[in-house]
């Protein structure tokens, strides 16, 4: 498991890009107890030796930035946009209980006029996360990964995505480690590992959301097999 958690941390905050330059920001990494939250940022290899040793401890309620930083997890201390990603909340809508494969029947019925495939699905112990992996992109393009990021988000509402879900400065919870809320593992699930440009996504209209006429069935109506 650890070098699960490994492989997909390393693919949002890659070691160094495709020119073999070394990535030099930040990630943060938290720690919620009942009545505190601390955070530190780390240099990319710092960053995975620490979370290493808290998901041997079985560290409870561990999480991390998807984009990186400089000194702060601050939006004027941005460094570098590595991700898009869509928080889903299971409760809003009383068809999925905790059934990710129906939740990706629906997902897949949506790809790709409303948005690409996701790199990957993450099952957070009480809902799921969407991710997009974007090629390392500048600070400097914050502008367009907020309009492509609330795109995102807006269409995925009749699923049950958190409409709050869409600072640059989120955190999510570290694969392996445990969601004290329910007891569960948080597990990662990598669907392909092709990164996106940000600007090419612009360019092909994910930018200004439709209103959609996809109706999610209620729970009653008989399930389709695809």
């Amino acid at each position: 498991h650890t070098i699960m958690n490994q492989s997909a941390l390393k693919l949002i905050h890659p070691p160094q890009y495709k020119s073999g330059a070394p990535n030099r920001t930040r990630t943060a990494l938290a720690l919620m107890r009942p009545n505190s939250w601390s955070e530190k940022l780390y240099r990319q290899r710092g960053f995975l030796d620490v979370v290493k040793e808290f998901s041997r401890a079985g560290t409870h309620d561990l999480f991390f930035s998807l984009n990186g930083f400089g000194q702060y997890r601050r939006i004027e201390h941005l460094a570098q946009l590595n991700a898009l990603f869509v928080d889903i909340d299971p409760m809003k809508v009383d068809i999925f209980g905790q059934n990710q494969e129906l939740l990706m029947e629906y997902i897949n019925q949506l790809i790709p006029h409303k948005f690409p495939p996701p790199n990957m699905i993450v099952s957070s112990g009480r809902g799921w996360w969407l991710i997009w992996l974007l090629e390392p992109t500048p600070a400097q393009a914050l502008p367009t990964w907020n309009k492509v990021q609330a795109y995102f988000v807006d269409s995925l509402l009749h699923l049950g995505a958190d409409p709050k879900c869409k600072d640059v400065t989120r955190v999510m919870r570290v694969p392996g480690s445990i969601n004290s809320k329910t007891n569960q593992t948080v597990e990662f699930k990598v669907l392909h590992e092709n990164r996106y440009r940000l600007d090419d996504l612009a360019r092909q209209g994910f930018i200004h959301p439709k209103p959609s006429v996809r109706k999610v069935p209620s729970k009653s109506q008989p399930r389709q097999t695809m």
